[in-house]
């Protein structure tokens, strides 16, 4: 997948050539002005296991430009995209499954899917904190490249 943006320093380690994630600060990118400007953003509603890639494809024509829209939303595209009930399902009972297997005393099996519920439940609320995503207009997106590039984005 081609980053438009994501672009780190390379470190020669001795057996092979890493990615030096800590090389860009990324973080000036959510005070720019235009992020609050209607005519350089909108707002789009996403679908259930919609992928980010898609979504670039289908407002810019190129799938490349995945990268700004996770950084404009401060999102990571692995954890903060909207996925479908049985997703979030597993997600809750996998982390209370871990629970459970580093919990010492003795539980109910109700008191188990109780905790499976209201964890369930939970996540269920910050997947529809994600539906909604900001966007850069697709007529400005070429615009707002420019802009990015132009940032020093090093340490």
């Amino acid at each position: 997948m081609k980053n438009t943006i994501l672009n780190f320093d390379k470190r020669n380690l001795t057996e092979f050539i890493v990615s030096d994630y800590t090389s860009r600060n990324f973080r000036p990118i959510l005070d720019l002005p235009e992020l609050q400007d209607k005519t350089w953003i909108d707002y789009i509603v996403l679908d259930d296991d919609q992928k980010i890639e898609q979504i670039s494809q289908t407002l810019y024509g190129s799938p490349d430009y995945w990268d700004v829209l996770m950084l404009i939303n401060g999102r990571d595209p692995l954890f903060d995209m909207v996925y479908n009930s049985d997703v979030l399902s597993d997600i809750a009972k996998e982390i209370i499954n871990k629970f459970a297997s580093e919990y010492s005393g003795r539980y109910k099996q109700e008191t188990f899917d109780d905790l499976i519920k209201a964890k369930t439940k939970q996540i269920e609320a910050r997947n529809e904190e994600l539906r909604t995503m900001k966007i850069i207009r697709p007529e400005k997106i070429h615009d707002f490249i420019k802009i990015l590039r132009a940032m020093d984005m090093n340490q």
